[in-house]
């Protein structure tokens, strides 16, 4: 009886393990997102194709449009990993039963949520990255370094609060119902950046 109390009972856990427990869920969020080519592919290429088409090809020799429009689809660039990647996960997550899963697991409660918020967040770094390198390459668009970082800073953080609202969406709708209304909330918070240029 000892012997199954001693191996069934958890370990106290101390910091350095906390912190591993959080970069390891945080880790495999992140390469099971990346794994799912429906949700990677459009998210990390669509701003870049956008900025391509309407600052670039649409707008050649138009300084201002590649400046203007690199700061807009950085923003437009976090929409997707928060909504889709937080929300419409959350729904089929919750639906699938893998949340109360979670909740028997040996992991810390708030694990799981962090995770999200950092894979969100590490989505638009990278397609910050990728746009700052066409904007600065293609677009010849030149900042001060304070201005790069600023900006990564801002489009990184940035997926937050869309983050808390696909974490509302995934938490009230089911996981056939959650991508049809973040789409009903996405494109036309979309449109103005999509647009811009009609201005």
């Amino acid at each position: 009886m000892n012997a199954i109390v001693e191996t069934t009972s958890m370990p106290q856990t101390g910091t350095p393990d906390l912190l591993r427990a959080y970069a390891l869920e945080a880790k495999t969020e992140f390469l099971r997102v990346l794994r799912m080519p429906s949700f990677a592919i459009p998210s990390l290429l669509f701003p870049p194709m956008f900025y391509l088409l309407f600052a670039l090809l649409l707008n050649r020799g138009s300084n201002n449009a590649a400046h203007y429009l690199f700061a807009t689809y950085s923003v437009f660039g976090v929409m997707a990993p928060g909504l889709f990647g937080f929300g419409v996960g959350v729904a089929i997550e919750r639906e699938r039963g893998w949340l109360a899963l979670k909740r028997v697991a040996p992991m810390p409660p708030g694990a799981y949520l962090a995770s999200k918020m950092i894979m969100a967040a590490g989505f638009a770094l990278i397609i910050y990255l990728i746009l700052a390198a066409m904007a600065y390459g293609l677009g010849g668009v030149r900042l001060g370094l304070a201005q790069w970082l600023l900006l990564g800073c801002i489009t990184t953080l940035g997926v937050l609060p869309f983050c808390a609202l696909g974490l509302l969406i995934g938490s009230r709708v089911g996981a056939a119902a959650a991508p049809a209304i973040v789409n009903f909330i996405y494109l036309p918070m979309a449109r103005p950046t999509i647009t811009a240029l009609n201005r």
